[in-house]
C-alpha cells in the first residue's frame, strides 16, 4: 500500500473504511481492493461506519445550504474587494503626500512662527529669523520618504483596480455556465485572505479560481511559471501556484471538502501551449475557462 500519492507525491492519509486510498490534495483515488471470498463490500463495512458516513454527508449538505443562504443576504459582487482595497490605498497615499508636504515646509513654518514672536505685537517691523540652511535640506530629504511611499501606494491601487476589472471579466464569462452552478466571489478565508472565485458544479465538484490580470505570455519551465514581455523572460512577483494551493487547503478545511480543483486563470496574458497542469494547478487563459469547466 503506497504511502505517498503517485500523482502529486503528497503524503497519503490512512485508507478509508472501504480500503481505498484518497489524496486530499490532488484527488487521486486508488482502485477498490479485492473483496474477501464470499464477503461483499457492503458487508465489510460496519454499521457504525455507514452511520458516520451518512451523518457526515448530512452535516456537509447543511453547511452548504446555510452558506448559500448567508451569501444570498449579502453577496459580494465581482471585483468589490479589490476596489475597496484600491480606495483604501489611495486614501493612504493622500495621507502620505500630506505628511511629505508638512515635513518639506516645516522649516518655513518654524521661521514664520519665530519671526512673529520676536516682532510681536507689530509683525513685519523687526528682524526676520533665519534657520540654518542644512535644516531646509534635511527636511526636504526627509519628505522624500513619505512621498515615495505615497507613490508606491498609488501604483498598488492601480494594480488593485486592474485586478477588479479582471474579476468582472471572469464574472461575465461565468454567466454563460448552465443552470445549477453556484458562484461566489471574494470569499474571505482566515490565513489566506480572499479567494477570487469559488465554484460548485451541479455534480458537486468544487473549484477555486485565482484570477490574474498580468499581460504578456505565460511560459512553463519545469514546475515554474515565467512571464515573457517582448524579449525579456522573468519570474512573477510571487509563486501563484503555491498561493492557489493554500487557498484550496483553506477552503477544504472551511467547508469540510475532500477535493477542490485549483485553477489559475489569466485574463490578459496568453498561456504558451494552451491550458495545462503545473504542480497540480490548471493554468489557463480566459478564453479556455468555459471549456475547462464543462
Amino acid at each position: 500500500m503506497p504511502t505517498s500519492c503517485p500523482s502529486c507525491h503528497a503524503t497519503l492519509k490512512p485508507p478509508l473504511s472501504s480500503g481505498r486510498q484518497l489524496c486530499s490534495r490532488c484527488g487521486w483515488r486508488s482502485r477498490d481492493p479485492a473483496p474477501s471470498p464470499g464477503v461483499s463490500q457492503n458487508e465489510q463495512r460496519s454499521d457504525v461506519q455507514q452511520g458516520r458516513d451518512i451523518g457526515w454527508e448530512f452535516v456537509q449538505k447543511l453547511q452548504v445550504f446555510l452558506g448559500n443562504a448567508t451569501r444570498r443576504k449579502g453577496a459580494i459582487k465581482p471585483g468589490e474587494n479589490p476596489r475597496k482595497l484600491a480606495l483604501l490605498r489611495r486614501q493612504r497615499a493622500v495621507g502620505a503626500f500630506l505628511i511629505a508636504g508638512m515635513i518639506a515646509t516645516a522649516p518655513w513654518g518654524v521661521q514664520w512662527c519665530l519671526s512673529s514672536l520676536v516682532n510681536f505685537p507689530t509683525p513685519g517691523t523687526g528682524p526676520v529669523i533665519t534657520l540654518p540652511g542644512v535644516l531646509y535640506l534635511v527636511c526636504l530629504a526627509a519628505a522624500g520618504l513619505p512621498l515615495f511611499a505615497g507613490w508606491e501606494l498609488i501604483q498598488k491601487a492601480r494594480r488593485a483596480e486592474q485586478g477588479a476589472q479582471a474579476e468582472e471579466e471572469i464574472a461575465q464569462v461565468l454567466q454563460q455556465l448552465p443552470p445549477g452552478w453556484q458562484v461566489e466571489y471574494g470569499l474571505s478565508v482566515p490565513g489566506v485572505g480572499d479567494i477570487d472565485v469559488t465554484l460548485r458544479s451541479p455534480e458537486n465538484r468544487w473549484y477555486v479560481l485565482e484570477v490574474k490580470s498580468h499581460a504578456g505570455i505565460v511560459e512553463v519551465q519545469g514546475n515554474r511559471l515565467l512571464r515573457r514581455l517582448g524579449d525579456r523572460i522573468f519570474p512573477f512577483e510571487k509563486d501563484f501556484l503555491k498561493q492557489v494551493w493554500s487557498q484550496v487547503d483553506a477552503l477544504k478545511q472551511l467547508r469540510r471538502l475532500t477535493y477542490v480543483t485549483p485553477v489559475l486563470v489569466f485574463t490578459r496574458a496568453r498561456v504558451a501551449g494552451g491550458s495545462q497542469k503545473v504542480r497540480g494547478v490548471i493554468v489557463a487563459q480566459q478564453q479556455e475557462l468555459l471549456a475547462l469547466l464543462s
